[in-house]
């Protein structure tokens, strides 16, 4: 039963996180129907009442990967369509639609897919210069610098544990590597070899730490980066070359369309009139 129930609940989301609305109903009392807000179109089906229509099919058979052209995928999408909607009249019939947790989930489901959409759209007409990627690029390469450094390292949550691990990394002998799988075993929140990695690769506290180290040696003392506490060893060192521009173009458009996105992001906060529970007045 509570299997039926579970089920019967994500079809009543995916269904109604866009559709359910509120008509009046004779008795002056809201009623709520599965279809009220359906985007108008051609009619396909008409359900208890209700209508389904083709933007509705279009869309249902997009998201379960169906082909809407081919008669077989069709009717399969419709049939499956329909009894969607039953499933979901008969859960508002029942009162499921009632449960706070349930409309709760309908509409961080709701806000979820427009706040997906809006910024899809955002980054869709987002233009991208070569300049922008020019100078993102020149950044970058500055920034990894001209070394790779083959690392290992143990990370800790807190500075005495770091402390302890690394004095035994430091006694005359010491198997690094032997000591990584131990601390992983004890619970590290890391400990493993990091393989070659660049500036651009690692916490600036380890990059300055790496600089002064030679090869094959430990870190003399715990080093503390925003991940927490790490235990370094420095394998070796050679060489670096940052790909050429055209291997990393089309990384580079994403990173700098995420970037805008999050300027995006920033602006509708700073625009928003904003209030948290913590800071609404007492009464």
């Amino acid at each position: 039963m509570q299997g039926t129930t579970r089920t019967i609940r994500a079809m009543v989301v995916a269904m109604l996180l866009t559709l359910t609305a509120c008509a009046p109903s004779q008795d002056g009392d809201a009623k709520q129907g599965v279809l009220d807000q359906a985007p108008p179109g051609t009619v396909v089906a008409v359900i208890n009442g209700e209508t389904l229509t083709e933007p509705l099919l279009l869309a249902y058979a997009k998201q379960r990967n169906l082909d809407p052209t081919d008669s077989a995928q069709r009717q399969q999408a419709l049939d499956a369509l329909i009894d969607t909607v039953l499933l979901a009249q008969d859960a508002i019939a029942s009162g499921i639609d009632e449960d706070p947790s349930l409309r709760a989930e309908l509409m961080l489901s709701r806000a979820a897919q427009l706040a997906s959409h809006r910024m899809s759209d955002q980054r869709a007409n987002l233009e991208v210069s070569e300049q922008q990627i020019l100078q993102l690029y020149q950044r970058e390469k500055e920034r990894a610098g001209d070394t790779q450094w083959q690392v290992e390292h143990m990370l800790f949550g807190d500075e005495a544990t770091a402390k302890a691990w690394l004095d035994r990394a430091l006694l005359p002998g010491a198997d690094f590597s032997a000591l990584m799988t131990e601390a992983q075993a004890a619970g590290a929140r890391q400990s493993r070899a990091l393989g070659w990695t660049n500036a651009t690769q690692l916490p600036p506290e380890l990059v300055e730490a790496l600089k002064q180290m030679e090869d094959g040696t430990v870190a003399p003392v715990v080093i503390r980066s925003e991940y927490g506490f790490h235990v370094l060893r420095r394998v070796a060192a050679r060489p670096f070359s940052p790909p050429p521009l055209e291997q990393i173009r089309e990384g580079a458009k994403r990173q700098i369309s995420e970037a805008a996105s999050r300027e995006f992001l920033e602006s509708l906060r700073k625009r928003a009139k904003i209030v948290t529970s913590a800071e609404q007045p007492s009464g």
